[in-house]
């Protein structure tokens, strides 16, 4: 991500400050005097969706697949391309596990140089490609190489591989000619690609702001060529995208730099006074000073490191938590007795469980039922146990749940204090009062921190949700489309709140954004003056106050559990005001005043606990949008507000903890501080436009 200072090697030395080799610039930038032989939009783009793809089977991150893969790349790949030239190989695609170990080689432009002319003698070249031109891509290559390597299989079963190290292990006799470790930067890509995994990375508007931010970067360098500088992770997407072009880039930076521009992206330490962060903050100062402008920008800092140690649910916890003495139908049977007896009689199976039965008569030569055949009598429906399914061990069952999960919230037990925040542990209960989920949730104002994490009846952590803001999600006027069911954004004038869910495999489950509207301040009558003949003075008429008006939450749902370039957006929908219950159609539902949750029939699989975490989202945004009475304030002068005491999950999710809600961060932010008729105090939106947590990005988001 960030270059190296020194030749071939990266230097270990910490960057320098203003000094002899640090310039202030004069210079006027201008866009249109840098260009680039490579359209950058589109190579962006591909770049992206070739991460995703490698993404999609991790093992490739690591040993024993990656040093396979680099195997299969040095000693057959390379050599191959090299073979055919530029002309015919850079359009090529490779397998999987050989383009990967390519393209992480290509990222560091002085090592990819050097270790090609050692290896087949000059530089290979190489082009990005959309996926839908893979499979012809592919087919080129796979003609060439099995005319070149009969024996040897074209592509590998990357998951097959990736999970057996004895066939995935290169020879003995193998000795690598390749001076650079990409198999230790293979695994940091992976951390790289989480930062830039978001739909915004790949709109238009958003893309091309980041090529004109690159053009920037790359002026910055070429009066300080060996300054060390560090990029946002905007413009580092098309900086890697370049990088995959290595003949034009290499042409590219010596015409705009005076030399090949080298990429580093092994500097990755963010405490303070290291490297990185002597280099972020240098870096900042030259943007500011040349280009008059913040070096942040929305939607492109760190967002933190991946996600990991988050479990899915064993079969055994869905039967407990989702079937448990729960309604449900049975609509197959199937005999697992053997066949010599079924062929010749004729059966009759008796269901009998919780005071009800079922018969199903079986002709001979038939194994199963189903409920659309007329071979039944009785009543097929029960009350399941866990233990049911154990007991009938002669036929197995087939279970259509016609009652969704159902949990119910009880109001925080544990509540621990410190100077920093605040954290409270509660409890979600099946249907018949068994502990099912453990939440803890963690409020900071200081902070800026308001986080849950779902935990089953033993403890595993089964998901994450957490407050982000501006530094991890773009504007609306960033997009290319302001229509919030097609884009991912925050709405800084509404002062809309987002809250990611993390989830297992070590990626984004999905992001809820909510804000509040509808609020109208109440205003208080003026009572009338009776006249006075005596005095001979007018009455006067009073003035009819009005109620006001509290408002109600609205969300939206961006699932990005099987992200592939968009997100549709399910908005949730709330029933009427003083039902308060809320439903993501197809997820979930909450009612937050009983703590009732439903989760939808097909809903109910591994991940039950995302869908946990989604519902006490929506409670927790409500206690982040909701505005609400000045610290201090006389209740009663606030008849129409909402009876926040009566809304149990509310409570359980945090309201009376110290949050980052939107009226005290409208305090923070310099609002009038008081009840005020700006909105009843975070009518307004509150501070949380500003992006809630971190919204300057400045949490180490050099994106190094």
């Amino acid at each position: 991500m960030a270059e190296g200072i020194n030749g071939d090697k990266p230097s270990e030395s910490p960057p320098p400050a203003y000094s002899e080799s640090t310039k202030f610039i004069t210079a006027k930038f201008s866009e249109k005097a840098i260009r680039f032989s490579v359209n950058l939009l589109d190579a962006s783009r591909n770049s992206i969706d070739f991460l995703r793809l490698v993404n999609k089977s991790p093992d490739l991150y690591d040993a024993p697949l990656i040093n396979y893969a680099i195997y299969r790349y040095e000693t057959l790949w390379l050599p191959l391309a090299a073979k055919y030239g530029s002309s015919g190989s850079a359009k090529w695609v490779a397998p999987l596990d050989i383009q990967w170990a390519w393209h992480v080689h290509m990222l560091a432009p002085l090592y990819y140089e050097k270790d090609c002319k050692q290896i087949v003698g000059g530089v290979v070249d190489h082009e990005l490609t959309p996926l839908k031109d893979y499979p012809k891509a592919m087919s080129s290559a796979k003609k060439a190489w099995e005319q070149a390597y009969p024996q040897e299989p074209f592509e590998i079963d990357v998951k097959k591989v990736g999970s057996n190290g004895k066939t995935a292990k290169p020879p003995d006799s193998y000795v690598s000619k390749i001076t650079y470790d990409i198999a230790t930067a293979s695994s940091r890509q992976r951390t790289f690609f989480y930062q830039c995994s978001l739909p915004h990375y790949l709109d238009k508007v958003f893309l091309e702001k980041a090529i004109e931010r690159y053009k920037k970067y790359c002026f910055l360098k070429s009066h300080n060529k060996n300054t060390f500088l560090v990029p946002c992770y905007d413009f580092d997407v098309v900086w890697h995208a370049h990088q995959a072009h290595p003949y034009k880039y290499k042409e590219d930076t010596e015409r705009i730099i005076g030399k090949m521009l080298n990429h580093d992206d092994s500097v990755n330490e963010r405490h303070e006074g290291s490297k990185l962060m002597q280099a972020d903050a240098l870096t900042r100062e030259m943007w500011t000073q040349v280009f008059n402008e913040s070096f942040n920008i929305n939607g492109a800092m760190f967002r933190g490191d991946l996600p990991s140690g988050i479990g899915t649910m064993s079969k055994e916890q869905l039967l407990k938590v989702g079937f448990s003495q729960t309604p449900f139908r049975i609509t197959q049977l199937k005999l697992t007795m053997g066949n010599d007896v079924l062929e010749t009689k004729k059966l009759k199976i008796m269901v009998k469980y919780s005071n009800k039965k079922m018969t199903v008569n079986l002709s001979p030569g038939q194994t199963s039922w189903s409920d659309q055949l007329p071979a039944t009598s009785g009543n097929n429906q029960f009350i399941l146990d866990t233990s049911l399914i154990h007991k009938l061990n002669v036929v197995s069952l087939k279970v259509s749940v016609f009652s969704v999960v159902q949990l119910k919230s009880r109001q925080a037990a544990d509540r621990v204090e410190c100077s920093k925040c605040t954290c409270c542990c509660d409890r979600l209960l099946n249907t018949w009062g068994e502990v099912s989920f453990r939440i803890t949730t963690v409020h900071s104002t200081s902070l800026m921190l308001s986080s849950l994490l779902v935990f089953d009846d033993n403890s595993k952590l089964l998901a994450i949700s957490h407050l982000i803001g501006l530094d991890t999600l773009p504007t609306a006027s960033q997009l290319s489309t302001k229509d919030a069911n097609n884009r991912c954004f925050l709405d800084k004038a509404a002062s809309e709140r987002a809250l990611l869910l993390k989830g297992p495999h070590g990626g984004d489950w999905g992001i809820l954004i909510g804000g509040w509207a509808g609020f109208k301040q109440g205003q208080k009558g003026i009572p009338g003056v009776p006249g006075d003949r005596n005095s001979k003075r007018k009455g006067q008429k009073g003035v009819k106050g009005s109620p006001g008006n509290p408002g109600n939450l609205y969300c939206r749902f961006y699932s990005l559990k099987n992200f592939e370039g968009s997100s549709e957006v399910i908005h949730c929908v709330h029933a009427s005001r003083n039902e308060f219950k809320f439903t993501i159609p197809g997820h979930v539902s909450v009612n937050l005043r009983n703590g009732h949750i439903e989760v939808a029939d097909g809903a109910v699989d591994a991940e039950l606990g995302m869908y946990v975490a989604l519902a006490f989202s929506i409670a927790m945004m409500h206690v982040l949008c909701q505005p609400r009475p000045p610290d201090g304030a006389d209740k009663a002068q606030y008849p129409n507000s909402i009876d926040v005491d009566s809304l149990e999950m509310v409570v359980a999710a945090g309201y009376y903890a110290g949050v980052p809600h939107n009226t005290k961060m409208n305090q923070y932010s310099g609002g009038c501080g008081a009840c005020g008729g700006c909105g009843g105090c975070g009518g307004c939106g509150g501070c949380g436009g500003c992006g809630g947590c971190g919204g300057c990005g400045g949490c180490g988001g050099c994106g190094a």
